[in-house]
């Protein structure tokens, strides 16, 4: 885990056992969202804003057991921010993990930034944003997918069975 990400590293271990064996590939993920965004989002920002959000964005796959996960996810970043009284902005919390899958645009640029670093991640940097694909590699050498992308695969192809209406529930238009 990378170290300015304290926080994040602390909630995830909190889930480990909702985790399971998809712990490594869950965190791999957030490191490289993380360094993603760190790259295309340069103003100043919130880091236990952000460090709360990249514990929860995806987290509800686990804990709730549904590819339908946005809510779920930020309920429990909602119910841990104030159980342990952080003060961050709970309505941009809110708008980064429901939104990070939106497909038009949201307006706030950090949500933005997000959105296009867990796509370049989501994608395999086939959407890059303009990223260099060699620093995308490099972020992968780091932090190896460990199977993420394949339980996501996975993951969809029982949902479109199950809810063949809704294959893709946690993108909004």
């Amino acid at each position: 885990m990378i170290e300015e990400l304290a926080l994040t590293k602390s909630i995830l271990e909190v889930h480990q056992k909702e985790l399971g064996k998809d712990y490594d590939a869950y965190k791999n993920h957030i490191n490289r969202v993380y360094t993603f965004f760190r790259k295309i989002y340069t103003d100043p920002y919130d880091p236990v804003l952000l460090q709360v959000a990249l514990a929860f964005h995806d987290i509800g796959i686990w804990t709730h057991k549904t590819l339908d996960y946005l809510a779920p996810s930020n309920d429990l970043a909602q119910a841990f921010v104030k159980k342990n009284h952080i003060k961050i902005d709970t309505v941009l919390l809110a708008e980064i993990i429901l939104n990070h899958h939106q497909v038009s645009k949201n307006g706030h640029p950090l949500v933005e930034a997000y959105k296009k670093a867990d796509n370049i991640d989501l994608s395999l940097g086939i959407i890059s944003f303009g990223l260099e694909h060699s620093f995308i590699r490099e972020t992968y050498q780091l932090f190896p997918a460990k199977g993420f992308h394949w339980l996501l695969t996975k993951l969809f192809f029982s949902n479109l069975i199950s809810h063949p209406l809704k294959p893709v529930p946690m993108f909004r238009f």
